[in-house]
């Protein structure tokens, strides 16, 4: 077992005769959960396959002891999280064309899932977590032992609903708050636009290294002056009440460190030191990504925005970066 969650746990199998072939299963982590993964299966075989979706190899509804188990590839690198963890310890810093190549495999598979298909998908629960990190196929993008551009690729489709235009049913957020729109967004109905800010946070999470929510010293003292109620304690900020509560909110991938300290409220860890970003990534990088972290969901780019638009830049864009540290 290499991961659970509330819905499901993930497995991965080993070949009998060839070790290096692998293959992941996952499945209710109880039989309440069982619904879950039903509404994944019957998700995952509507969308198809993309590169940059997690493919689906198969299910067996009577796997033990719960089923469905479904069985997905397997992505060596793990979740985003996992991979950029690796990054840092590697390079000392998250590459800039990392977070091109991850912005530009996010975007085609969201232009995939809103735009492709016989009906428009939104995934609702887009983050780190839900993004995997594979090997290229082309050797040429490794270096070192961690690769810099590996294929990223989404997974977990327990929450996705589809989305028919003015007239289709309510779609409710049922994703995680700390990826989540603006609570304006989330009820009655969320839209595509909300993948697109979880799209932004996520980017800055994997930049940045923590979760792109305002800190828990700045959501006290702006509550507290508001003359509005606070968490009694620092441990209920876990509870969903707050989770729903403490806002997402934007920080350029452009600031130097000192901008981000005064500016843009860096949090500290353990030890006390802050967590800013150094160096920092380009304008042009930042223009892209503050495009999908638009308050009014109006003014945000939306994945076909991006699939045309962006998505050129940024593979040239990852040609000459990656070309330039191999110089």
């Amino acid at each position: 077992e290499i991961g659970r969650g509330s819905d499901g746990c993930i497995v991965v199998w080993r070949h009998k005769k060839s070790a290096d072939i692998h293959i992941v299963s996952k499945q209710p982590v109880d039989w309440k959960a069982r619904r879950y993964l039903e509404a994944e299966l019957e998700i995952t075989k509507a969308i198809g396959n993309h590169p940059n979706i997690l493919q689906t190899f198969g299910s067996d509804e009577y796997w033990l002891p719960h089923g469905p188990a479904i069985f997905y590839e397997y992505c060596e690198l793990g979740s985003a999280w996992d991979y950029q963890t690796e990054l840092f310890t590697t390079y000392g810093e998250v590459p800039e064309e990392t977070v091109w190549k991850l912005m530009a495999d996010m975007s085609k598979a969201l232009h995939w899932l809103q735009n492709a298909l016989d009906k428009p998908y939104i995934h609702n629960d887009l983050k780190p977590e839900n993004i995997l990190a594979a090997k290229s196929r082309s050797h040429v993008w490794t270096l070192n032992a961690v690769p810099i551009l590996p294929d990223f690729k989404i997974c977990d489709f327990a929450r996705v609903v589809d989305f028919a235009g003015k007239h289709g049913p309510d779609c409710v957020f049922n994703g995680t708050p700390e990826y989540a729109a603006p609570i304006s967004e989330r009820r009655p109905r969320i839209t595509p636009q909300a993948d697109i800010w979880s799209l932004g946070a996520t980017l800055q999470a994997f930049a940045y290294g923590f979760k792109p929510t305002m800190t828990t010293k700045t959501f006290i003292a702006t509550r507290a002056k508001a003359h509005q109620s606070v968490p009694a304690k620092h441990s209920d900020f876990e509870l969903n009440k707050w989770r729903d509560l403490v806002p997402v909110i934007y920080r350029p991938l452009n600031a130097t460190a000192a901008e981000q300290r005064e500016r843009w409220d860096i949090p500290r860890d353990e030890r006390g030191a802050d967590l800013s970003m150094e160096p920092p990534m380009s304008s042009a990088l930042n223009d892209w990504y503050s495009m999908c972290m638009q308050l009014d969901q109006r003014s945000r780019a939306t994945a076909a925005d991006l699939a045309r638009w962006f998505v050129p830049v940024a593979e040239r864009q990852v040609r000459v970066l990656y070309a330039r540290r191999r110089a």
